[in-house]
């Protein structure tokens, strides 16, 4: 069976058997077009967490490295004294 392509208000539409092989995404049902909106408090909130999640987790991951440096490299003192 043949497929054959068409551009469609700016989009490339794959077309087999009278069936649109990609749906718009926003015409689906579940999708984008159904979902709620984030306020802008929702979002704030969001991106305040997982910011400071985030920075916590590689302070963390950053810690550990150094102290692997710290046991694979001891610091030594000079015997000069």
């Amino acid at each position: 069976m043949e497929a054959f392509f068409y551009v469609k208000e700016d989009r490339e539409i794959a077309v087999r058997g009278g069936e649109n092989l990609f749906p718009d995404p926003q015409d689906m049902p579940g999708t984008y077009s159904e979902r709620k909106n984030m306020s802008n408090l929702e979002f704030g909130l969001t991106l305040t967490v997982f910011g400071m999640g985030g920075t916590l987790v590689i302070l963390f991951l950053i810690s550990l490295v150094v102290d692997v440096l710290n046991k694979c490299l001891p610091y030594k003192e000079d015997a000069k004294k």
